[in-house]
């Protein structure tokens, strides 16, 4: 079986240049590479006329390395800034309408019951991270309409009666998007405790040799109003509970999605996802934020261990 990707993608290691491994130039890997070669020109302190002199020996496939491969080709390029190299590079290898299709993903997408709020908001702001600087840019203000318009039912009642629908400045995105998570926690929670206590009343039926379909039922209806037919959606970084940790910043969910982590456990390399976590959420006494020293020292035990599911974890530095 071949271990090369269709798609290509972007190895970014600390002092070296990154590298491009061979598959389709996608609209997330040259954002990568971009990056990734200005992290480098700073480290190195290396002038910004002589950036694009070194990409060439960061691409590995072919295509790539046969587009600018003739000796004034090369030269001409070597010329350039490095934002006009890549204005260069998008327009040989991506399709036509990238930032046009990119645009309308993010506009379009719509919430799904298997997924947090914040891991939804997480998939569009990468995605709206790849427009900036190009005529499409779809900025907070939009970004939190497309939010407003499409959350599950479920949330968008909560939303709809708390102060977090208020209109908010394009400043206050983040602080917002932090108030629309906890509700999202909340009713996550509740959802899970319904869930939990309909299993609950299956087992003593079961064991008190009753119809479990009608006890359930009847019991949940009297406590509710109504049953709930939808299973728990995910969960997510705490409960509402003084007991447990506070919400995770959108820094610290931004760690953990790119690094295998876990939204209740608050692990890295977790070996599970959310909607999968049996672990209690992280107690809140002497609860530090995650970092990134966190994520490699959880990456190191991993190493270590030979298992992801035991790295990370612990309640960060103290």
């Amino acid at each position: 079986m071949s271990t090369t990707s269709k798609l290509a993608t972007v190895e970014i290691r600390t002092g070296k240049l990154p590298t491009v491994h061979p598959g389709e130039i996608t609209p997330l890997a040259t954002t990568q590479f971009e990056h990734g070669m200005l992290d480098y020109a700073a480290a190195k302190d290396i002038a910004a006329e002589k950036i694009v002199s070194l990409v060439f020996r960061c691409f590995l496939g072919q295509r790539v390395r046969n587009w600018f491969s003739p000796l004034g080709v090369r030269d001409a390029f070597s010329k350039l800034t490095l934002a006009n190299f890549m204005t260069k590079l998008r327009k040989k290898f991506l399709r036509p309408d990238w930032d046009v299709h990119t645009r309308a993903l993010i506009l379009s997408s719509r919430m799904k019951d298997d997924k947090t709020f914040s891991e939804w908001v997480v998939t569009l702001q990468s995605l709206q991270a790849l427009l900036v600087g190009t005529t499409h840019a779809v900025n907070d203000q939009h970004l939190c309409h497309t939010l407003e318009a499409n959350m599950v039912p479920d949330l968008r009642l909560d939303y709809a009666k708390h102060k977090a629908a208020n209109t908010i400045a394009e400043d206050q995105f983040d602080h917002w998007v932090l108030a629309v998570i906890e509700l999202d926690e909340e009713r996550v929670y509740e959802d899970q405790k319904q869930q939990r206590r309909i299993a609950e009343e299956k087992r003593k039926a079961a064991d008190d040799g009753e119809c479990p379909t009608k006890k359930v039922f009847a019991d949940s209806n009297k406590v509710n109003g109504a049953s709930s037919s939808k299973p728990p959606s995910s969960t997510s970084s705490t409960a509402p509970s003084g007991k447990n940790c506070p919400p995770l910043t959108v820094e610290e969910r931004q760690l953990l999605a790119d690094n295998d982590g876990c939204n209740r456990c608050h692990k890295f390399f977790a070996g599970h996802c959310t909607t999968e976590c049996k672990e209690d959420f992280p107690s809140g006494t002497n609860y530090c934020i995650r970092t990134q020293a966190d994520v490699d020292a959880a990456r190191k035990a991993k190493s270590k261990n030979g298992r992801s599911h035991h790295a990370g974890g612990g309640y960060g530095r103290r």
